[in-house]
């Protein structure tokens, strides 16, 4: 652990990009326990997939946590938002 608490909030897009790259990588993760499967029991084959794809997903986000892009510091989001939120019309109770 690195001890940082910086809070961030992910972008729309780096999520996107984070999905689909993942579905990618399990995709290929099982079709490589299925090409060099050495059994033809599916129960098998099943849990071999899921130990493998818990590991490559623990590197995966090891991997993307190295990535800054997409990410927007949690106050500079809401000073954003706060810049977008419309200004309340005047009370009409001053005639």
């Amino acid at each position: 652990m690195s001890g940082s608490t910086n809070q961030f909030q992910e972008t729309r897009a780096r999520s996107l990009t984070k999905t689909v790259s993942w579905r990618c990588c399990a995709v290929l993760n099982s079709f490589t326990i299925l090409t060099v499967s050495t059994t033809s029991r599916p129960l098998t084959n099943a849990i071999a997939m899921n130990i493998t794809g818990f590991f490559v997903f623990y590197l995966f986000e090891r991997f993307w946590n190295q990535i800054g892009w997409g990410r927007v510091p949690v106050a500079a989001k809401r000073t954003e938002t706060r810049m977008q939120e419309p200004v309340p019309a005047e009370s009409s109770s001053s005639r």
